[in-house]
Protein backbone atom coordinates (compact mmCIF):
# COMPACT_ATOMS: atom_id res chain seq x y z
CA UNK A 1 0.00 0.00 0.00
CA UNK A 2 2.95 2.35 0.89
CA UNK A 3 4.20 1.20 -2.58
CA UNK A 4 1.09 2.52 -4.25
CA UNK A 5 0.90 5.57 -2.72
CA UNK A 6 4.53 7.04 -3.23
CA UNK A 7 3.93 5.47 -6.98
CA UNK A 8 1.01 7.78 -7.52
CA UNK A 9 2.54 10.96 -5.28
CA UNK A 10 5.71 10.54 -7.55
CA UNK A 11 3.05 10.76 -10.94
CA UNK A 12 0.93 13.65 -9.10
CA UNK A 13 4.61 15.38 -8.85
CA UNK A 14 5.81 14.52 -11.94
CA UNK A 15 2.45 15.92 -13.51
CA UNK A 16 2.34 19.24 -11.90
CA UNK A 17 5.99 19.49 -12.83
CA UNK A 18 5.08 19.60 -16.63
CA UNK A 19 1.91 21.62 -16.16
CA UNK A 20 4.08 24.57 -14.24
CA UNK A 21 6.58 24.43 -16.86
CA UNK A 22 4.10 24.89 -19.92
CA UNK A 23 2.82 27.72 -18.28
CA UNK A 24 6.42 29.20 -17.51
CA UNK A 25 7.07 28.47 -21.37
CA UNK A 26 3.88 30.48 -22.40
CA UNK A 27 4.97 33.47 -20.10
CA UNK A 28 8.77 33.69 -20.55
CA UNK A 29 9.25 36.05 -23.57
CA UNK A 30 7.32 38.52 -20.80
CA UNK A 31 9.25 38.52 -18.12
CA UNK A 32 12.37 39.93 -17.03
CA UNK A 33 15.62 39.18 -18.37
CA UNK A 34 16.93 39.45 -14.82
CA UNK A 35 13.78 37.21 -13.55
CA UNK A 36 14.53 34.57 -16.28
CA UNK A 37 17.81 34.02 -15.40
CA UNK A 38 17.14 33.45 -11.38
CA UNK A 39 14.67 31.18 -12.39
CA UNK A 40 16.83 29.19 -14.87
CA UNK A 41 20.01 29.41 -12.90
CA UNK A 42 18.28 27.67 -10.14
CA UNK A 43 19.50 28.51 -6.17
CA UNK A 44 18.47 25.25 -4.79
CA UNK A 45 20.76 24.60 -2.01
CA UNK A 46 21.38 28.74 -1.44
CA UNK A 47 21.28 29.84 2.00
CA UNK A 48 19.99 33.06 3.15
CA UNK A 49 22.99 35.11 4.55
CA UNK A 50 20.85 38.61 5.22
CA UNK A 51 17.57 39.78 4.07
CA UNK A 52 16.65 43.20 4.08
CA UNK A 53 14.18 46.51 3.12
CA UNK A 54 16.03 49.59 2.80
CA UNK A 55 13.39 51.01 1.14
CA UNK A 56 9.20 50.76 0.82
CA UNK A 57 10.15 49.09 -2.67
CA UNK A 58 12.87 47.32 -2.50
CA UNK A 59 13.69 44.42 -1.02
CA UNK A 60 17.45 42.45 -0.45
CA UNK A 61 17.98 38.75 0.20
CA UNK A 62 21.82 37.65 0.27
CA UNK A 63 22.78 34.05 -0.56
CA UNK A 64 25.26 31.60 0.15
CA UNK A 65 25.27 30.08 -3.61
CA UNK A 66 28.64 27.44 -2.50
CA UNK A 67 26.75 24.26 -2.36
CA UNK A 68 24.00 25.24 -4.93
CA UNK A 69 23.99 24.15 -8.45
CA UNK A 70 25.52 27.44 -10.63
CA UNK A 71 26.61 30.66 -9.07
CA UNK A 72 28.71 28.91 -6.28
CA UNK A 73 29.49 32.17 -4.02
CA UNK A 74 27.51 34.51 -2.93
CA UNK A 75 24.87 36.40 -4.63
CA UNK A 76 22.67 39.66 -4.02
CA UNK A 77 18.76 39.68 -5.16
CA UNK A 78 17.70 42.99 -4.69
CA UNK A 79 13.83 43.43 -6.09
CA UNK A 80 12.11 46.84 -6.90
CA UNK A 81 8.98 47.64 -7.69
CA UNK A 82 8.06 45.53 -4.26
CA UNK A 83 4.49 45.62 -4.25
CA UNK A 84 3.71 42.10 -1.96
CA UNK A 85 6.24 40.67 0.86
CA UNK A 86 5.62 37.33 2.49
CA UNK A 87 8.22 36.79 4.75
CA UNK A 88 6.78 34.73 7.91
CA UNK A 89 9.34 32.74 8.70
CA UNK A 90 12.44 33.75 6.82
CA UNK A 91 15.63 34.38 8.09
CA UNK A 92 19.30 34.17 8.20
CA UNK A 93 20.27 30.16 7.91
CA UNK A 94 17.30 29.26 5.58
CA UNK A 95 17.95 27.03 2.63
CA UNK A 96 16.15 27.71 -0.63
CA UNK A 97 14.81 24.76 -1.89
CA UNK A 98 12.52 25.40 -4.59
CA UNK A 99 10.59 28.46 -6.62
CA UNK A 100 8.58 29.17 -9.02
CA UNK A 101 7.43 32.59 -11.12
CA UNK A 102 4.45 33.87 -12.14
CA UNK A 103 3.34 36.83 -14.88
CA UNK A 104 2.07 39.53 -13.49
CA UNK A 105 0.39 42.96 -14.80
CA UNK A 106 3.40 45.02 -13.21
CA UNK A 107 6.31 43.07 -12.98
CA UNK A 108 6.31 39.16 -11.89
CA UNK A 109 5.22 37.33 -8.62
CA UNK A 110 8.21 34.88 -7.08
CA UNK A 111 7.08 31.95 -4.54
CA UNK A 112 10.06 30.12 -2.80
CA UNK A 113 9.58 26.77 -0.94
CA UNK A 114 12.75 26.75 1.89
CA UNK A 115 14.04 24.92 4.68
CA UNK A 116 14.91 25.70 7.90
CA UNK A 117 12.21 26.09 8.98
CA UNK A 118 10.08 24.75 5.93
CA UNK A 119 8.52 27.88 4.89
CA UNK A 120 6.64 29.30 1.72
CA UNK A 121 8.42 33.24 0.83
CA UNK A 122 6.62 35.56 -1.95
CA UNK A 123 7.08 38.18 -3.30
CA UNK A 124 5.86 40.50 -6.34
CA UNK A 125 8.18 43.03 -7.61
CA UNK A 126 8.80 44.89 -11.03
CA UNK A 127 12.20 43.70 -11.28
CA UNK A 128 15.39 42.26 -9.59
CA UNK A 129 18.77 42.66 -10.02
CA UNK A 130 21.45 39.80 -9.51
CA UNK A 131 24.95 40.56 -8.38
CA UNK A 132 27.45 37.71 -8.17
CA UNK A 133 29.65 38.74 -5.39
CA UNK A 134 32.68 37.48 -5.95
Amino acid sequence: MADQWRLECDERTKANGIIYQNYYNSIKSSLPENVIQLFEKTLHDARVTSIEMPLKETFIMTLDCTGGYHYLTDVKLTFTGVEKLQLANLSVGSVWLYDEVYLTETGFELQVLLDGPLMEFSISAKNINIEVIS
